[in-house]
């Protein structure tokens, strides 16, 4: 036998209308992206919003979000405490990454030969830059 829409009642005391037995999660995700994308918010703000309009938590909110999510490839992004690293932890004996360590320092010493390479090609445009220079202020020099 098929379900239906079931009514409840929000902490206010009104009434509201309960999306059938596993699809809440779905148009809990739908109208996330619907209110991000028209009214131009970011994430969290549409979380509130959602959150406002269904009389349920933020928090819940996001959680359905990004349960869902999981399935479309949406993903949370990890933040850093403050002072992290940006190189990848070196666990201990057993759980060593030391390729993927040393494979970070090698494409961090590309770029820094890189860096490197950029900057002595400028000192030298610079260079030659500033002996012009003195050039034309001795040749500016001798006329006056």
């Amino acid at each position: 036998m098929p379900r239906r829409k079931q009514k409840s009642e929000t902490s206010n005391g009104a009434a509201k209308t309960r999306a059938p037995h596993g699809q809440i999660g779905q148009q809990t995700y739908d109208h996330v992206r619907r209110v991000a994308k028209e009214q131009g918010v970011p994430l969290t703000k549409a979380f509130e919003e959602v959150a406002k309009a269904t009389g349920r938590k933020p928090g819940t909110i996001a959680v359905t979000y990004y349960r869902i999510g999981r399935k479309h490839g949406v993903g949370r992004k990890r933040r850093r405490g403050a002072g992290a690293s940006t190189m990848p932890r070196v666990r201990g004996q057993k759980g060593r990454n030391a390729d993927g360590l040393l494979n970070q320092v090698s494409v961090t010493l590309k770029q820094l030969r890189r860096v490197i390479a950029q900057q002595a090609h400028e000192i030298d445009r610079l260079t030659k830059e500033a002996r012009l220079a003195q050039r034309i202020k001795r040749a500016l020099q001798s006329r006056g």
